[in-house]
């Protein structure tokens, strides 16, 4: 494909060609599309594009991680309700994955040569209390090149940025309460471009809010590197 993305859809993982507008499925979704779809995705260093799975009822941790090698789709199984906050480390030793439900995110060894993932620990846990002063759960993540992960605060109004050993060093308030993802571009890498949420919010909200649905964008120290890109033939 010369020109094209790779979409994860309720159906399956899908090709589409930005010139012909031809969509092509690459695999079918290897679950129940009635109660879980895909969500929040990236590719390793080696082209393997990961992707989990929500599991909408969310009565429990029963969607997962998957990765796409080729034309199939493997379960890691990794169990959550809400997968999210995908990323891989620097030296792609360690792969970044949160449940947005339990408000928790693990990092678990990997090896990038053969696409495998070991054991893990609790990177981070926040706060699950919905008082006053709740900080949100964690939605879409990105690591910049020094290893910090920058993380969406979903309901929580903010970006926090995790050093490698999983401790806040900073975040950066926002004019939405729902973000829901974040990605280095722009020309040295140095902007952090931040997706957001308005639909299914109330008209409260939106009023108090009214940046929200927009793409935002801000500044930082930290250039973020290069995503890469999906490789077919990747095993």
């Amino acid at each position: 494909m010369a020109s094209g993305v790779v979409i994860a859809m309720r159906t399956g993982i899908a090709t589409l060609d930005t010139a012909s507008g031809e969509l092509k499925l690459i695999a079918p979704a290897p679950f129940d599309g009635a109660v879980q779809r895909f969500n929040d995705g990236r590719c390793d260093a080696q082209g393997r594009l990961w992707v989990g799975s929500i599991h909408e009822p969310r009565d429990g941790p029963k969607a997962s991680l998957y990765c796409v090698r080729g034309s199939r789709i493997q379960d890691a199984h990794l169990p959550v309700t809400v997968s999210n906050g995908l990323a891989f480390s620097v030296d792609s030793r360690v792969l970044y994955h949160a449940d947005t439900s339990a408000h928790c995110i693990k990092a678990y060894d990997f090896d990038l040569q053969s696409g495998t993932i070991g054991q893990h620990r609790v990177f981070h846990q926040f706060n699950s209390g919905r008082g006053s002063g709740y900080g949100g759960r964690p939605d879409g993540a990105a690591v910049d090149s020094e290893g910090a992960y920058w993380v969406a605060m979903y309901e929580g109004g903010r970006i926090v940025k995790l050093s490698v050993d999983g401790n806040i060093v900073a975040e950066f308030p926002l004019p939405v309460r729902c973000p829901t993802m974040v990605a280095f571009g722009g020309d040295d890498m140095r902007t952090l471009f931040i997706t957001t949420v308005r639909i299914n919010r109330s008209d409260q909200e939106v009023r108090d809010f009214p940046a929200s649905g927009k793409i935002l964008q801000m500044r930082v120290d930290v250039p973020g590197s290069v995503e890469p890109m999906f490789n077919y033939d990747a095993q």
